[in-house]
């Protein structure tokens, strides 16, 4: 799922070579067979003359 946030905030989050593309955060989690969890949170970024998603926390 993809929500809407903060420009200024996804900004305090990314690295210093990094633009913010989208203030749009992406969320991906799953649930694992020995049952525990893991989430993904991904942003659109662009950096080093390329354009793609950022995995900012996991």
């Amino acid at each position: 799922m993809a929500y809407e946030v903060g420009q200024d905030r996804l900004r305090a989050l990314l690295p210093n070579d990094f633009h913010s593309l989208r203030p749009v955060l992406r969320i991906n989690a799953e649930i694992r067979a020995d049952n525990t969890t893991y989430m993904e949170l991904n942003t659109a970024v662009g950096g080093y003359g390329k354009r793609g998603w950022l995995n900012i926390a996991h």
